[in-house]
């Protein structure tokens, strides 16, 4: 069984105090700035250990608080200690907006390299 590499970033980034919601969905109502996870595909290595992408947008109202808060979560991704079993590695973030409201967002894809883990 692997773990739920979404549920560990996800708490991670709640864990390092970072000030904004984060989730899986676009909150309704949107609030002006938040976090999104998704699982982005994953790769079987070996019959223990699997990469899995984890796609990271940034929200916000305006263009430079995005940036901002995806830079902010690139760094603290990029000191995210996952050792023993786990690893990780953050892309750079790019601008993408959303392509629905035009909402500015930057994404980055962030690969944890997770191993099996026995059932309970």
């Amino acid at each position: 069984m692997y773990v739920d590499v979404e549920a560990i970033t996800r708490q991670y980034l709640i864990d390092t105090g970072i000030d904004v919601p984060v989730g899986t969905q676009v909150p309704d109502p949107r609030p002006a700035r938040f976090i999104r996870l998704r699982i982005a595909g994953n790769r079987q290595l070996t019959i223990a250990h699997r990469d899995t992408s984890v796609a990271i947008e940034c929200w916000c109202d305006a263009e430079d608080q995005a940036a901002q808060l995806a830079e902010q979560v690139y760094s603290l991704l990029d000191v995210w200690d996952l050792v023993p079993d786990w690893d990780g590695w953050p892309s750079p973030p790019y601008p993408q907006p959303d392509p629905t409201t035009g909402t500015p967002r930057y994404v980055m894809v962030c690969t944890v390299r997770t191993r099996t883990e026995e059932e309970s």
